[in-house]
């Protein structure tokens, strides 16, 4: 989907009184996460345009503390386990991290050793700029995803596996939303 109409629907639906969002999707991951793991946004930080332009710059942008504790409750309860990471987020993802020709494809090792030195977990194309427009509009906001592409040598996960991790990830989501709804009913 990308940064910019991802946070247009934060935005438009935050403006309706919707205080709660959480993404779902996948995530190229990096080491020590490894494919198939379920990776959950501590914070992210943006290498988009969309990031810096609801504040803080490019960040890190923190997600909710109550959305994480209820995701890692929620796939705990299924009996799979969760990996919090940085989350970094770019709007050209494959000419950034995988580069189209020669040049780019120096300037994306270079960006990916970047990313390990940082010690970002996971890279996609929403996460930051929907945690930077959540912490602007006072909302409460986190990413959920499957890793599916290995950073360091884009390896993909098996479409037999990534079918699996799909409906598990499903579960942990709408129970991880369930359990945020309920517990702030008095």
């Amino acid at each position: 989907m990308g940064a910019p109409i991802a946070t247009i629907v934060l935005h438009e639906l935050a403006m309706l009184g919707i205080k709660k969002f959480l993404r779902i999707g996948t995530a190229m991951h990096f080491a020590p996460a490894s494919a198939g793991e379920f990776l959950v946004s501590s914070a992210g930080i943006g290498f988009d345009g969309t990031s810096p332009r609801y504040g803080g710059g490019a960040g890190p942008h923190e997600a909710d503390p109550d959305l994480l504790i209820a995701l890692s409750e929620s796939a705990a309860k299924f009996g799979l386990p969760v990996r919090n990471c940085l989350f970094a987020t770019f709007d050209a993802f494959y000419r950034d991290m995988f580069g189209l020709d020669e040049e780019g494809m120096v300037c994306s090792s270079a960006r990916r050793a970047e990313l390990t030195e940082m010690r970002v977990g996971a890279a996609d194309m929403e996460t930051a700029a929907l945690l930077s427009a959540a912490s602007a509009l006072d909302v409460n906001c986190a990413t959920l995803c499957v890793g599916t592409v290995d950073g360091a040598t884009g390896t993909k996960l098996d479409r037999s596996v990534f079918e699996v991790k799909e409906k598990q990830m499903f579960k942990i989501a709408l129970s991880a939303l369930c359990t945020s709804f309920a517990a702030r009913k008095p």
